[in-house]
């Protein structure tokens, strides 16, 4: 009997429960717009009216946001190095989404209209994109030098790269899973009274057409699938050669161009040393005829020297086995006739 009655109760109150957590018809369209399961949206404890307040007063500020943002554009433009801008006003959807992920992620967490800021720090976002590798040390410098930062800058790389020119500039580097390569920062302006933090990004241009397409593909329903997932992972090493590729092609272009400089002036060295000599024969007490004789040989050695024209490296590091290499570049080995 006592069992029985202990059984009944325990049904009781899970019918309680059940009841406790049926969602209405709002809390229904909540979790079907922003594509949560019931679970999820009860375990986050999701406020649907906090959520609301952080929308209104986040779409208030949208134009604030704006106008540090385009001081920003304006600033960055200007440094060596800097191919083109992107700029990013984060929509109040994607703020939804993140503080519910956020949520969903620790559930020690609960965000409200007052501290949302201390968690969505990325509600504003600059990208710079440069052409070669080494261009963002010049953008890194006028980044650190310009504005104060809300935390220490990190790289994301791809496992392999090289961790320590990052390291060396004060960088926590963080390798990602996907290949995913780019420099983070977060600082802060100050336009108006408040203070806006900005995120800014900085990348290759090969590295943000792998990014872009790797987004559009894998987001939000493919993340798991496996093909998919290995075509990206060969094009992230791909766009990775390209950017090498580019990096090695403009110090080749710096090398040829130093190399056709040493050959106008070693040619013009020779035309000096001609024309002393042939200064040297006129005042010789011998015959026209040998005068003649030394003249036309002196004329055939210019020709040959002009022809043949070519400058010996001796270094060691930069010479092996009669071809000239560019260090620290892929290490090809490209041979120059000049």
């Amino acid at each position: 009997m006592a069992k029985k009655k202990a059984k009944k109760k325990a049904k009781k109150k899970a019918k309680k429960k059940k009841v406790k957590q049926s969602l209405s018809s709002e809390e229904r369209a909540f979790i079907k717009h922003y594509s949560l399961s019931k679970d999820e949206y009860i375990n986050s404890k999701i406020s649907i009216k906090e959520l609301g307040k952080i929308e209104a007063v986040y779409n208030a500020e949208r134009n604030t946001l704006k106008t540090a943002a385009t001081t920003f554009l304006g600033t960055l433009i200007n440094i060596e190095g800097v191919h083109s801008l992107r700029m990013r006003i984060k929509e109040a959807d994607h703020l939804i989404k993140k503080i519910i992920r956020k949520q969903l992620e620790d559930d020690t967490v609960e965000i409200t209209l007052d501290n949302y800021e201390k968690y969505i720090t990325d509600k504003t976002g600059i990208r710079v994109l440069h052409l070669y590798k080494n261009d963002w040390l010049s953008i890194h410098e006028f980044i650190t030098k310009t504005w104060s930062a809300l935390e220490p800058p990190f790289a994301y790389i791809r496992e392999g790269d090289d961790a320590q020119i990052y390291e060396q500039n004060g960088f926590k580097v963080k390798i990602h899973k996907d290949g995913y390569r780019s420099v983070h920062y977060l600082v802060k302006t100050m336009p108006m009274k408040k203070e806006i933090p900005v995120e800014i990004q900085v990348r290759t241009l090969f590295e943000e057409g792998w990014s872009e397409i790797d987004h559009r593909i894998r987001y939000p329903d493919n993340i798991d699938n496996t093909i998919l997932n290995e075509y990206l992972a060969i094009f992230n090493r791909l766009s990775g050669s390209a950017d090498e590729m580019g990096t090695f092609i403009l110090s080749l272009k710096t090398f040829l161009e130093t190399q056709d400089n040493a050959k106008v002036t070693l040619q013009t060295e020779l035309q000096r040393k001609n024309a002393e000599l042939a200064e040297m024969i006129g005042k010789l007490k011998i015959s026209k005829a040998e005068k003649q004789d030394l003249e036309e040989k002196v004329k055939n050695l210019s020709i040959y020297e002009n022809q043949t024209c070519s400058i010996s490296f001796l270094n060691s590091s930069s010479v092996q086995s009669g071809s000239i290499l560019l260090p620290g570049v892929l290490e090809p080995v490209v041979r120059v006739n000049l």
